[in-house]
């Protein structure tokens, strides 16, 4: 993808994200797990909902959501496709990378 984010864990009041990070165009934000399925998945949309509603400032134009695991069960691997959620493990991408467009303004 050509994009270049530290990625850091954060906790905010009543909210963890394992994995976050920001540029002036693109955040991410990510759940790790080392045995992922649809829990974890909903687990992630679950808080990238929170953020939108309580915590915008934190989101950019692009927003790339990612699941990092050793094992990824196949109802994750279906899911997170249709969902636009990439899920890799250490060995390389499990679900190709993309990114969602932010449809809200930051300065609103």
């Amino acid at each position: 993808m050509g994009i270049k984010v530290d990625l850091r864990r954060l906790e905010l009041p009543g909210l963890e994200i394992d994995l976050y990070g920001a540029s002036e165009e693109t955040c991410v934000i990510g759940e790790v797990s080392v045995r992922a399925g649809l829990g974890v998945l909903h687990r992630l949309l679950r808080k990238y909902e929170e953020i939108k509603s309580s915590y915008p400032e934190l989101l950019r134009r692009r927003v790339i959501l990612v699941i990092y695991t050793s094992l990824a069960l196949s109802e994750l691997v279906e899911e997170a496709a249709e969902k636009k959620v990439w899920v890799l493990k250490a060995t390389g991408d499990i679900v190709e990378p993309t990114w969602l467009e932010n449809s809200f303004d930051r300065a609103s």
